[in-house]
């Protein structure tokens, strides 16, 4: 593995998607908000493209709809169109798919067993 790839932090499968999502956290005694878009998903965490970065171990409030995830920033990558940001949610399984399903959910490991 070459020193600047990064290990899979997630042991449940996740799954890729593209929603709306809001975004709102405190940073230097201020609240910020922004609008970003999530990528993946799994019952600990997701992944959101943002245009802006936000601190780790920053804590986040992700809305889309009428759905509500708390967590907390764990990495920011610099992309060609943004930044990545992995978010821990504070408690695990707090995304269940029978509650809330984004738009475009792609489950990769049925495809993977599909095309095998």
């Amino acid at each position: 593995m070459t020193a600047n790839k990064k290990t899979e932090g997630r042991l449940e499968s996740r799954f890729l998607c593209a929603d709306l999502v809001h975004v709102t956290w405190a940073a230097d005694g201020q609240l910020h908000e922004d609008d970003g878009n999530l990528e993946d998903v799994s019952p600990s965490g997701c992944r959101l493209l943002m245009g802006q970065t936000i601190s780790e171990n920053t804590a986040v409030e992700i809305r889309c709809g009428d759905n509500v995830f708390n967590g907390t920033v764990r990495y920011t990558r610099t992309s060609d169109i943004g930044f990545d940001l992995g978010i821990q949610f504070a408690q695990r399984g707090t995304w269940k798919r029978e509650d809330f399903e984004p738009q475009h959910l792609l489950d990769v490991n049925t495809l993977l067993r599909e095309n095998a």
